[in-house]
């Protein structure tokens, strides 16, 4: 599979789990452990990219997945729900 193709289906996978949590609120965070193990053999099977870019790219996503959970998923806005929230 092509770089371009292979960052862009991660990048696009992370942001359609940002709207599963959004609208459906515990199954974005429950998603996350599936997500980080589907984008982390998505990029890491590519052996056009080196090691440290593959590293960059795959924390950046990670990162990006946390910043959406935690600004727009739900359990923001309840103690129950942020306690959820902060266990995972």
């Amino acid at each position: 599979m092509k770089i371009k193709y292979s960052i862009l289906i991660s990048f696009i996978i992370v942001l359609i789990n940002g709207l599963i949590g959004h609208f459906f609120p515990p199954f974005g965070i429950l998603l996350t452990p599936v997500l980080i193990i589907f984008i982390s053999l998505l990029i890491s099977f590519n052996k056009k990219i080196s090691g440290i870019l593959k590293s960059l790219i795959l924390v950046f996503l990670i990162i990006l997945n946390d910043v959406l959970i935690k600004l727009y998923c739900g359990g923001r806005h309840d103690s129950e729900g942020l306690i959820f929230l902060n266990t995972f």
